[in-house]
């Protein structure tokens, strides 16, 4: 499917609080979402099999496009929601957006053969730019696919929430022909949302995970010479329910703040001290840091980040004056 092209979009990320939190609007089903329902014409199933599933649709296109395109009556196809990015924001729409254009209690047109068992959730972006798989989307998007598992009874698992492309999961399709031997589990030649959805991460969110963390103890001087190399300790705890981790794909860090990822300090981010560190431990960062050259009052701040995720929870922040003459305070020798 290629409808109509609108950039949509505009930076916005759900913090661990929203998680459990949506603004409301007018709408028969989904409290954050807005309800744009097709008319004119009915393209939909009002009896099916029951929603055991949930899939996971990439547009291929633009969110208000999209939106457009499917309340299209010259076209056969539908879906129950769509869920905006936010790696544009030409079209104002808030990211995380939700709209949903057909009732939960019918049968959308969106997954061929699998309609009459599966709901559908499409997503702003293109398959091959995982620019547009953003964390606002991922987040919005895990709300809604768990308001549909707990109304409807659905597993929070894989192999309930699946991509349009879940036939090229082998593993998948042999658990559907043993437990669902009545879905063809490869009638389409879809390939969304493909190999850069972040299927560990949004199934985290599904199921309740959240990064946070929060500041317990620091050791900063107040003051130091222009140009001087001193040592920082900084204590976070892990009071999310992801451990933090080294790995290759999403490592955590701690990140320089204000601004975002400056280097005035002569680095931007520092390595966990050790991995993992699980939920409700400690993480003491010890780092050297260098003064700039030029004197005055500078601030030192930082926060954790997990690479290609987010940035999360309660950010450290001081002052250290910065002297070009003058001898340091006896605390900060």
């Amino acid at each position: 499917m290629k409808p109509v092209s609108f950039n949509s979009k505009r930076w916005f990320v759900l913090g661990s609080a929203s998680l459990a939190a949506a603004a409301a609007h007018a709408q028969p089903d989904y409290a954050p979402a807005h309800w744009s329902p097709i008319t004119g014409c009915t393209k939909w199933y009002t009896s099916g099999n029951g929603h055991h599933f949930c899939v996971i649709h990439t547009m291929q296109g633009y969110y208000y496009g999209t939106i457009s395109y499917l309340k299209n009556c010259n076209n056969t196809v539908s879906v129950y929601y769509l869920a905006n990015s936010d790696y544009n924001s030409s079209d104002g729409a808030p990211a995380g957006d939700i709209t949903q254009e057909v009732r939960e209690q019918y049968y959308a047109l969106h997954a061929g053969c699998w309609n009459t068992w599966m709901f559908g959730t499409e997503h702003e972006g293109f398959v091959d730019n995982p620019a547009w798989y953003t964390e606002a989307m991922y987040q919005s998007s895990a709300l809604l696919q768990r308001h549909l598992c707990d109304n409807y009874g659905i597993p929070k698992d894989r192999n309930h929430i699946i991509g349009h492309d879940e036939k090229k999961n082998a593993s998948w399709v042999s658990w559907m022909a043993a437990n669902y031997p009545s879905i063809n589990a490869t009638c389409n030649s879809h390939t969304d949302p493909g190999q850069y959805w972040n299927w560990s991460h949004f199934m985290d969110l599904i199921n309740g995970a959240v990064n946070n963390a929060q500041v317990v103890g620091s050791s900063v001087p107040s003051s130091v010479l222009t140009g001087q190399t001193f040592t920082v300790t900084i204590t976070l705890n892990n009071n999310g329910t992801i451990a933090w981790t080294n790995n290759s794909g999403n490592p955590y860090k701690l990140g320089s703040q204000s601004p975002q990822d400056n280097k005035t300090w002569g680095l931007s981010r520092v390595a966990l001290p050790s991995s993992p560190i699980s939920a409700g431990a400690n993480a003491t960062f010890m780092f050297t840091a260098t003064a700039p050259i030029t004197g005055g009052t500078y601030t030192f701040a930082w926060r954790m980040f997990q690479d290609g995720v987010q940035w999360f929870g309660q950010p450290f922040h001081n002052t250290i004056n910065d002297n070009v003459h003058g001898t340091l305070l006896p605390s900060d020798r």
